[in-house]
C-alpha cells in the first residue's frame, strides 16, 4: 500500500545509504500519501514533539536521510519519495524515469518539521548533488520535485541537475509555502542546472 518499498511511520528517523530502488509500485493505495519507493508519515496525533521550554505540539520529530542511492522506474501517487512533516536530506543520489501518477515524478515534500501549525520551529529539505532526469509528474505540479513547507521551513537545492522532466506546471520543480504569510517557507537554489524540462 503506502510506500512501494519502504514505509517510515510516525516520528521515525530513517537513513538510506548506497542503495538501489528500481521498479517499485506504491500506486495500490491510490491516495495522496504514497510514493513508489519511500513514504514517510512524520506527524500526527500519535506522535509528539517537545520544544526546549517543555511545550508539547502535535507532530513527529521525524527525518529521512538518503545518500549515494539510485531511484529508477518507480511509480506511485508520487514517483519515488513522499515525505509528510519530515526533515529530508538527499545527497549524491539519482532519480531517473520515475512516474508520479497524481503528483511529482521524483520527490514530494509536505512540510519539513513535525507540525504544520504557525510556529517558529521550521525544518529543512536539502537536496545536494542530485540528478533528477526523465521523471514525469502526473499531477498539476513538479516533473521532478514538488517541495512545500510551512512556517520557517527551508528548502535548499545545491549542485544539482534537474533535466528532461515533465509535468503540467513546473516541468522541473514546483515550490509552495502554506498557511503563514509572516514566516513563509524559503527557497534557495545554488550552483544547479534546470534545463530542458517540459510543462
Amino acid at each position: 500500500e503506502r510506500g512501494g518499498a519502504i514505509f517510515v511511520g510516525y516520528g521515525s528517523k530513517a537513513t538510506v545509504i548506497n542503495s538501489v530502488f528500481d521498479g517499485n509500485d506504491g500506486s495500490v493505495a491510490n491516495d495522496g500519501f504514497s510514493a513508489g519507493a519511500i513514504s514517510t508519515y512524520g506527524g500526527g496525533k500519535k506522535a509528539k514533539v517537545v520544544n526546549s521550554k517543555g511545550n508539547r505540539y502535535v507532530g513527529g520529530d521525524a527525518s529521512l536521510d538518503i545518500r549515494d542511492s539510485t531511484f529508477t522506474n518507480n511509480k506511485g501517487s508520487y514517483g519515488a519519495v513522499y515525505t509528510l512533516l519530515t526533515n529530508l536530506k538527499v545527497e549524491d543520489s539519482e532519480f531517473r524515469n520515475n512516474d508520479g501518477k497524481r503528483g511529482s515524478g521524483a520527490i514530494f515534500t509536505d512540510g519539513a518539521n513535525g507540525t504544520e501549525k504557525r510556529d517558529n520551529f521550521g525544518g529543512t529539505t536539502l537536496i545536494r548533488n542530485v540528478v533528477a532526469e526523465g521523471n514525469v509528474g502526473g499531477g498539476d505540479y513538479g516533473g521532478a520535485f514538488f517541495l512545500s513547507g510551512y512556517s520557517k521551513d527551508k528548502i535548499v537545492i545545491e549542485n544539482s541537475k534537474i533535466i528532461n522532466n515533465k509535468a503540467r506546471r513546473g516541468g522541473g520543480l514546483a515550490v509552495q509555502s502554506y498557511r503563514d504569510e509572516q514566516k513563509p517557507a524559503s527557497l534557495v537554489i545554488r550552483d544547479s542546472t534546470i534545463a530542458d524540462n517540459i510543462s
